[in-house]
């Protein structure tokens, strides 16, 4: 064991704590649960349903164009998705501000300060 941390990490993990520690862990894997559920219980029929206009819209457009394939629209699909993410719009000959304008890169920027880890002290 290491000298600087042996008497502080003995004392942060001594015996004593390992229940405290351990509820507080069992607390926030419910926690956790119990939010995944709650989650997927109010927006998980709104996905299902999306699916589901995404499949019928899917067929209709094959119908309505039967020479285009269900390949070649897997391909027209991926140029528009290479497209969007670029920053170019399908609707118009126009290209967007993309997705790193300077007000999402200060808020990505303030995140990053806020979120970064505080020094445990042990």
């Amino acid at each position: 064991m290491l000298p600087v941390f042996s008497g502080k990490l003995c004392q942060f993990l001594s015996v004593a704590r390992f229940p405290s520690i351990l509820f507080l862990g069992i607390i926030y894997v419910a926690y956790v649960l119990v939010g995944g559920l709650i989650f997927w219980k109010l927006e998980g029929w709104y996905v299902l349903q999306q699916i589901d206009l995404l499949k019928e819209k899917r067929m209709k457009l094959l119908e309505k164009y039967p020479c285009v394939g269900q390949n070649g629209l897997r391909e027209l699909a991926e140029m528009i998705k290479a497209a969007s993410l670029s920053g170019l719009s399908p609707d118009s000959n126009d290209t967007a501000d993309g997705f790193w304008k300077f007000t999402s890169s200060s808020v990505f920027a303030a995140t990053v300060v806020t979120t970064i880890g505080e020094e445990w002290g042990i």
